[in-house]
């Protein structure tokens, strides 16, 4: 049984956010050069990719509000099986455009009063 909707816009959001806060003060430069901050982003992308897909399978409606979800599926595939051809300009752009918007509408899908989501389903997952 899929987990409910809210853990995974919990995790599109809270992923997203890390990876466009962490990549905020460096240049695209420096962030080809940094590979920690290129393995840290890259993992949080993964979550992102994950957590779109498991929305995508299990809650259509709630998929086809998700701007960007497709592509953040393929950049999840891409970096899980096809890491040696990564292209880290394209990583860039993608956190510096596609991946705001997604995470601002999983937030505001989240954090609705109109939620369909399950109570349970909105609560802040706690960390161990």
């Amino acid at each position: 049984m899929p987990h409910e909707a809210g853990k995974y816009l919990w995790d599109i959001k809270d992923a997203a956010s890390f990876a466009i806060e962490d990549l905020n003060p460096y240049t695209l430069a420096e962030f080809k050069n940094d590979r920690r901050l290129r393995a840290s982003t890259l993992q949080h992308l993964m979550v992102v990719g994950e957590a779109c897909r498991e929305i995508r399978d299990h809650y259509p409606a709630i998929a086809s509000q998700l701007p960007g979800l497709s592509g953040a599926i393929g950049m999840r595939n891409i970096i899980a099986h096809e890491y040696s051809e990564i292209d880290y300009e394209l990583v860039w752009k993608t956190v510096g455009a596609q991946l705001i918007e997604l995470r601002d509408k999983a937030d505001r899908l989240y954090n609705s009063p109109e939620s369909v989501l399950p109570l349970s389903g909105r609560q802040t997952p706690q960390l161990d």
